[in-house]
């Protein structure tokens, strides 16, 4: 009897127990859902006011650049707008001072005076430059001499500069042109760099000469060698050239002279 009435007063205790925390579980489960659906709202609203402020900037960016293009297309408005007047003054400006172009002919009259006032001087010089040249001409000629024996098959040739000459003259520059070839020929050396050739070959040097002594020499007509053309113009500098005739001394002759080399 007591057990049976100890069950009936346990009983219906532990049911209300039992309830009671099923109640809780269910009290936690509701608030941790409800935490959840809170902190989802506060990251849409902060998402919601991000987005505000990002389209507000961007609308406050645009509006001062077209704030900006406004200004600057006014600018250039008032630009043209003053710069047109100043044009149009400066256009309208020339069209009255045209009458400058009036002393145009003067000038014209002066450069033709001038011109009048030099026609004669032309003429003075004009004439003057024909008896200048004929005055300077006259003394001077040029001889074409072939060397007796030793220089006429070479082909030997003088240009004289000398007032006046005779038959005389002309047989004493023969002769004259004849002992420098040879003399010329003479010391004339065979260079040592072409002995493996053992060619003939010959070089038409120049060179000018005054009572036996010689000037200047260089290659009219090259050998095709540079060391003949080298040992032509050393023949020629270490020659012994005879004393002209008394006819040619005190005159300076140009010569051209055949250099010959063979072995």
């Amino acid at each position: 009897m007591p057990l049976m009435l100890l069950k009936q007063v346990v009983r219906p205790k532990l049911h209300w127990l039992h309830a009671k925390q099923l109640f809780k579980r269910g009290e936690g489960a509701m608030i941790s859902v409800i935490w959840r659906e809170h902190k989802m709202l506060q990251a849409f609203g902060l998402a919601f006011v991000v987005e505000f402020i990002i389209l507000l900037l961007l609308g406050i960016g645009f509006a001062g650049f077209q704030r900006l293009k406004e200004g600057s297309m006014t600018n250039t408005a008032i630009i043209q707008l003053s710069s047109s007047p100043e044009e149009k003054k400066l256009i309208n400006a020339p069209i009255a001072p045209k009458k400058v172009a009036q002393p145009l002919p003067k000038l014209r009259s002066l450069v033709k005076a001038t011109h009048t006032k030099f026609k004669p001087v032309t003429h003075d010089l004009a004439a003057e430059k024909p008896m200048a040249q004929s005055a300077v001409a006259a003394p001077f000629r040029s001889e074409m001499v072939s060397g007796e024996a030793t220089g006429a098959q070479n082909g030997f040739v003088e240009h004289v500069a000398a007032s006046g000459g005779g038959n005389g003259k002309a047989d004493a520059l023969t002769e004259y042109a004849a002992k420098v070839k040879a003399a010329v020929q003479e010391a004339v050396e065979y260079p040592a760099a072409a002995n493996n050739m053992r060619t003939k070959s010959r070089a038409r040097v120049e060179f000018s000469l005054r009572d036996g002594i010689q000037q200047n020499p260089h290659i009219v007509v090259s050998s095709g060698l540079d060391v003949f053309d080298r040992a032509a113009i050393h023949a020629v500098n270490i020659a012994h050239y005879p004393l002209p005739p008394a006819v040619l001394s005190g005159q300076t002759k140009l010569f051209q002279v055949w250099v010959e080399f063979h072995r």
